[in-house]
């Protein structure tokens, strides 16, 4: 593998923007549970643009860092699929138990034998009637895999040209567009979803990685720019991106999720050498160090517990879903970090009985 010139170093920002993006997702699936909230709180899903933004960007650096491309596989899946496969298995157990004993499944009610083997093979992503019903949220690792997969291909384009903005607008460019074609071709129309096979594995997924992989290869020349240039590019990115997605428009799923890619974009370049302090921001950048266990665990705070305080609240008589939802919304927090935790725990487990 040839080796390229390293550039820009990771900063506390990384962790910064990991934290609020799954804060927002968080936010969005708990708001999922109440009514009134869910308008203000589902912009939060655009969080996991972000996500693709900073894999795109820290995925060049392991990959500079790679001995080989087989190297560079073997390293994305190991701090992937451990987190990936325990909280796989123990939902699929838990299913199990519930469905026994209970007569309903704790999670999804859609669960089969060849939608789990198919997740477990990380080939769900592939696959719309599997893609993001068995393990909550699964179409992200489906797509990110698939992601790591192509990266070498996709340094290769970068690697054959000077000119990075070509590639990253072009291969967007052309996704876009065909993504649209399939998703017509698929539904009849040319309004993209959410929820939908074309959002989960190619809308914009593709276009914000390649964004993180555009930054990270011209970081030496925007380090220079005046953070003016940043703010004002910040700024205009999540305007955009706001004014299309609560504006309803038909290709707001499309052109929203790279406008936050890009406003993600400006958010780093804005704080990757600021020295950032206070206890808030700490938190946050330590939610963001430990972003996938809260992904991999947040559901059944986000979507479960608060539904059960919804309803002691409600017997209780209060039955306002914005007072609800704000009630729920510390406990559920304090429950997703304790969910996050214990996950950590049991994986660090696995890596000494495995030793890995």
């Amino acid at each position: 593998m040839k080796e390229s010139v390293p550039v820009g170093k990771r900063s506390s920002a990384i962790d910064l923007i990991r934290g609020i993006a799954i804060w927002m997702v968080f936010l969005n699936h708990l708001g999922q549970a109440f009514d009134v909230p869910f308008e203000i709180t589902r912009f939060g899903q655009m969080g996991c643009q972000m996500f693709f933004v900073v894999s795109g960007f820290t995925c060049c650096y392991s990959f500079n860092k790679s001995k080989s491309t087989m190297d560079f596989y073997r390293k994305r899946m190991k701090s992937l699929l451990p987190g990936f496969y325990t909280v796989l298995t123990l939902v699929v157990l838990a299913n199990v138990v519930c469905v026994r004993f209970f007569g309903r499944f704790l999670v999804l009610d859609n669960i089969g034998v060849v939608s789990v083997l198919c997740n477990a093979l990380l080939v769900h992503g592939l696959l719309p009637f599997c893609n993001n019903n068995v393990f909550p949220g699964g179409w992200f690792v489906g797509t990110i895999v698939i992601l790591y997969l192509l990266h070498p291909i996709m340094e290769s384009l970068y690697r054959k040209t000077e000119k990075h903005w070509l590639v990253t607008l072009g291969v967007t460019s052309t996704m876009l567009v065909a993504t649209e074609c399939v998703n017509y071709l698929m539904s009849g129309t040319w309004v993209v979803t959410n929820n939908s096979f074309v959002y989960f594995l190619f809308t914009n997924q593709i276009g914000c990685y390649l964004l993180g992989m555009h930054m990270n290869k011209q970081m030496q020349r925007y380090k220079n720019l005046n953070k003016g240039v940043f703010l004002v590019g910040f700024v205009a990115s999540l305007g955009l991106a706001l004014w299309m997605f609560y504006g309803g428009f038909a290709l707001s799923f499309v052109v929203a999720p790279f406008m936050v890619g890009l406003a993600t974009c400006f958010m780093y370049l804005l704080l990757h050498d600021v020295d950032i302090k206070g206890k808030l921001a700490a938190g946050i950048c330590h939610s963001g160090k430990d972003s996938f266990n809260i992904y991999a665990t947040h559901w059944y705070a986000a979507w479960k517990f608060s539904r059960t305080g919804m309803r002691l609240l409600g017997r209780m008589g209060i039955d306002n879903m914005g007072v609800c939802f704000f009630a729920m919304l510390v406990p559920c927090v304090i429950l997703a970090l304790i969910s996050a935790w214990l996950l950590n725990v049991v994986m660090e487990r696995e890596r000494k009985l495995l030793r890995i």
